[in-house]
């Protein structure tokens, strides 16, 4: 089996093809009606002449990640009041998410809790390669954290509520707008891709995963278990650190217990004095 040069996971080349014997097996990262087309005239093709040269076309485009563009939050004059441990999962339990997203927003908008200089520097810079002003961050080899919200709530009404305006969002919905980087939560294979691409392009990431119940309901308890189970790995192997509010109520104990393994209590973060 070979792979032929000719396309890239955005698809924005010619698809990639994968050649077996008499049959090529053509992968699509996008929907393209025009070549889609084309390949089943080609198919027909081939059958009216006897051939016993085939295609197959694959359509991959719903599992292709969301293009996330990471941003850094300006910061304010003040340290963070949390240290976390980076490769962590951290499971905030309650029947509504407003601890968790003070938390991550405090993470994003504050100076380093370790930060050994005593003096508190607001900066709206956000490229610190361009910028000329003396502050403590210079030539300091921590990174500040890289953000991203994946929540059942409308984005607007995230940046209405807390301190979080540039961070990318992501709208689970089975709603599709233009102007809104929307998910369905049946494309369980979509969101993985997308947190995982994000993860592996940002240094230092933080991820704000908000709606898991609305996920269970929109597939089952043991999809979403496996997706827990799944991103784990990933955060661990790459010291990114997930935020997860959940609510105790929305699942059965044996459910809970299962969901909370491998995970840590969002109030174990050591709080900076």
């Amino acid at each position: 089996m070979a792979e032929e040069d000719g396309g890239n996971e955005r698809g924005q080349a010619p698809a990639p093809a994968i050649v077996q014997k008499n049959r090529v097996q053509v992968l699509l990262y996008r929907k393209d009606t025009a070549l889609v087309e084309a390949l089943e005239d080609i198919k027909r093709i081939l059958r009216s002449t006897g051939s016993e040269f085939d295609f197959e076309v694959r359509d991959l485009s719903a599992d292709a990640p969301i293009d996330v563009i990471p941003a850094l939050e300006s910061v304010e004059a003040r340290k963070t009041r949390i240290r976390f441990k980076p490769g962590t999962i951290y499971v905030s339990k309650g029947e509504k998410s407003d601890k968790a997203f003070t938390i991550f927003a405090d993470i994003l908008r504050s100076q380093c809790a370790d930060c050994d200089s005593e003096r508190v520097f607001e900066c709206e810079v956000l490229d610190c390669g361009k910028c000329t002003i003396e502050c403590p961050c210079r030539g300091c080899k921590r990174v500040r954290p890289h953000g991203l919200v994946i929540s059942r709530m409308f984005p607007r009404v995230i940046s209405r509520n807390y301190p979080i305006q540039i961070t990318p969002m992501i709208w689970l919905t089975q709603s599709k707008r233009k102007d809104i980087d929307c998910l369905n939560p049946n494309e369980i294979s979509k969101l993985y891709a997308t947190l995982a691409s994000f993860i592996d392009k940002t240094v230092n990431s933080i991820i704000l995963l908000e709606g898991i119940e609305y996920l269970i309901t929109q597939n089952t308890f043991d999809i979403i278990l496996k997706f827990i189970q799944h991103l784990n790995d990933k955060v661990v192997a790459t010291k990114a650190t997930i935020i997860l509010p959940i609510d105790p109520h929305a699942l059965s104990d044996n459910e809970l217990h299962m969901l909370l393994r491998n995970t840590v209590p969002l109030e174990d973060m050591e709080k900076v004095k």
